[in-house]
């Protein structure tokens, strides 16, 4: 409901904000041409696809366009517009805009995409720690699960040493990939088994427990965010297969 309400409030703003503008800018009108006040609805523009969603900034971008044509172009108050050149200079906003919030928002996706990266290697480094210094497997295992939990959103994460199965559970393979029997299980479309994903855990060569990964709700995984799961799941591993050897 959040993201709905965020989503319409961009809208909202992205349809204010160059009407808002391009109002502002009417007492000027003799000093400044149309190319130019263009160029300034363009900034309206960027500054909501910056702040804002896709949506917002594609709703600036038509508003830009339909204000720039009520206001600056003959005849004035219409969608009608007579002169050739204004037509170009309305034509190439929309354009400029549409492309604009395109760009602006594939760039926060990156930004997301390289935040999140930068965080599932700073929970690595954190469990790397953790095997090299603790005294105890356990703390590393809770740490583990601790982790897979905030990272791929789930409502139980527990880990088992003895398990018996009636029936094969789904799988998370090395490479993120989660296989229920011969078939794939496509986690971007339909995320995360909603019965729960069986994710190995492998010590001296052998699988010497696993995860049981249960998700809160149907929402996509990405194989990457899988990968990172596999590499923390063998931090317990090197955790348990030390402790054993100690012992």
């Amino acid at each position: 409901m959040r993201r709905r309400w965020s989503a319409a409030a961009w809208v909202a703003i992205g349809i204010a904000a160059p009407f808002v503008l391009a109002t502002v800018l009417l007492p000027f009108q003799h000093r400044l041409d149309n190319t130019t006040v263009a160029l300034l609805l363009v900034v309206s523009i960027v500054a909501v696809a910056t702040c804002g969603r896709r949506a917002g900034a594609y709703a600036a971008a038509i508003s830009s366009a339909v204000a720039f044509d009520l206001l600056y172009t003959h005849p004035f108050v219409s969608l009608r517009i007579s002169a050739s050149n204004d037509l170009q200079t309305d034509l190439a906003l929309l354009l400029v805009g549409l492309a604009v919030g395109e760009l602006a928002a594939r760039g926060r996706r990156y930004q997301a995409k390289a935040d999140s990266r930068r965080q599932e290697l700073q929970r690595l480094h954190d469990i790397a720690g953790q095997v090299a210094l603790e005294n105890t497997a356990d703390f590393v295992v809770m740490n583990v699960a601790m982790q897979l939990a905030q990272e791929l959103g789930l409502a139980d994460c527990r880990f088992e040493l003895e398990y018996h199965d009636d029936r094969v559970p789904p799988h998370v393979d090395r490479g993120g990939v989660v296989w229920w029997g011969p078939n794939v299980w496509d986690t971007r479309r339909w995320g995360l088994p909603p019965w729960g994903v069986e994710l190995p855990v492998w010590g001296h060569g052998r699988q010497i427990g696993r995860f049981i990964l249960v998700p809160q709700d149907a929402r996509s995984v990405e194989v990457d965010a899988l990968v990172n799961a596999v590499a923390l799941a063998d931090q317990a591993g090197a955790a348990l297969a030390a402790s054993s050897a100690v012992t």
